[in-house]
């Protein structure tokens, strides 16, 4: 039985059995992944999953169910429907219905039409490049490149009828720095995303002075301190806190957003939105097949609304922003942004650290899984970075722990600079600029 076959009789089935509506989706991932070590091959993985998710909609209440076997649709309906029956909570999520798309174009991704050879040498040249990038590096630890190639299919008995496909690649090194004349080492990383994987000088370079400017760290002095959050470390953190401006967490009582629209929640230059059109991963429609478009969230720091799929904007009286998320065809639908951008300001990195004056760089955070509070916006985490006098870098810095509340953060916000960096996520990216932050509290020496 071919998908489609399986898939309209499991429609058939489903409706048979008192469905009112039944929508599925289809997936299919296409991975191949490569990691070099010493200039051999240390791993090697190709794969190809699929999987088919059928959702119904039986008395206003959803059940799910999922298969990778399309022999029995009767029973995969059966099983949805007694799973729709099992649910207490009665918020209706409705199906989309037809709909007509704009048209995205995909960006540019070279290394996916390359033969698997010469991913192998691409990874190889990295790893090569990253060893002789700056004098202070003694081996490399990792090198590792994977590419991945996407289908996903939703349809319903409604009439919707969606289907996309995406490409990407990704390459990362890990470099080891050693101290001259002592047993001290720092490791530093590196990655490239999309057409900057072929970027191998530059990669090979970044990764390798993160890990020489790490050498001689030490703890941060123990206080309240300016910061600089540097584009890296801040996409980190934004994309840790990112569920708040998801209208499912606020309608559980799980954001600290909840009741705030409309309120000033940043300074004034903090603008921030949802964008699935951003070119670096766009994409036409959402996980329900909602049409996308621009979200604002955060405009002139007053917190204008929430991201939403069709339940959440049903039971709070709004419209869909084109934010529901399946993590996989075996997934109920959820809420996730697509692309989190922070509008950038006007200053380069330069110029931002010249307005820190006295402070501290936070280029890398740790513990961001347990060391946060999402619902309360509470943090404190370990970080390391480097120490700035007279807007100038003075040493290095690690072992020390940054404390506070996102919100207040967002408040305290000063200067937003120029240098966005990309940073891929599982359902699109996270573009931030380095951020200038009044105060924080610190915890080291």
């Amino acid at each position: 039985m071919t998908y489609l076959e399986f898939k309209n009789a499991a429609f058939d089935a489903a409706i048979t059995l008192g469905a009112k509506a039944a929508e599925g989706v289809y997936i299919e991932n296409e991975n191949f992944r490569v990691g070099v070590l010493s200039g051999e091959i240390d791993s090697y993985s190709v794969s190809n999953a699929y999987g088919f998710g059928l959702r119904v909609e039986l008395d206003g209440k959803n059940g799910y169910a999922y298969t990778e076997n399309f022999s029995d649709p009767v029973q995969l309906a059966a099983r949805a429907v007694d799973n729709a029956r099992a649910i207490e909570n009665e918020d209706l999520s409705p199906m989309q219905g037809p709909q007509e798309y704009e048209t995205v174009d995909e960006p540019e991704q070279p290394v996916c039409d390359m033969q698997p050879e010469q991913r192998i040498e691409l990874a190889r040249e990295l790893e090569k490049r990253a060893a002789k990038a700056n004098d202070k590096i003694a081996r490399v630890q990792t090198t590792s490149l994977s590419c991945g190639h996407a289908r996903i299919h939703i349809c319903n008995t409604l009439g919707l009828d969606a289907a996309r496909e995406s490409r990407s690649c990704f390459v990362y090194t890990v470099p080891i720095a050693m101290q001259p004349g002592s047993d001290e080492q720092r490791d530093g990383i590196a990655y490239r995303f999309g057409k900057e994987v072929l970027n191998l000088d530059e990669c090979a370079k970044e990764a390798a002075d993160n890990a020489a400017a790490m050498l001689g760290a030490s703890p941060a002095p123990s206080g309240t301190s300016a910061v600089l959050l540097k584009n890296t470390a801040a996409c980190d953190f934004f994309e840790a806190f990112s569920g708040i401006f998801s209208a499912e967490n606020a309608q559980k009582g799980l954001s600290p957003l909840t009741g705030k629209e409309g309120e000033p929640i940043a300074a004034p230059c903090v603008q921030i939105c949802d964008d699935p059109f951003e070119c670096h991963s766009p994409r036409a429609f959402d996980d329900e097949g909602t049409p996308s478009c621009r979200t604002t969230l955060v405009k002139d720091g007053v917190f204008t609304g929430f991201l939403h799929n069709l339940k959440t904007a049903h039971k709070a009286g709004a419209a869909s922003t084109a934010n529901a998320y399946r993590a996989s065809a075996a997934s109920p639908v959820s809420v996730a942004p697509t692309n989190f951008i922070l509008a950038p300001g006007t200053d380069s990195y330069s110029a931002m650290l010249e307005k820190l004056v006295n402070g501290l760089v936070i280029t890398d955070v740790t513990g961001l899984h347990a060391g946060l509070n999402p619902i309360s916006g509470d943090f404190s985490l370990l970080c390391s970075g480097f120490l700035v006098e007279n807007g100038k870098i003075i040493r290095p810095f690690d072992r020390t722990t940054v404390a506070g509340n996102f919100l207040k953060l967002l408040s305290q916000v000063a200067a937003v600079g120029a240098d966005t960096h990309i940073s891929p996520s599982s359902n699109g990216i996270f573009a931030l600029p380095s951020i200038l932050i009044q105060e924080l509290m610190i915890a080291g020496e």
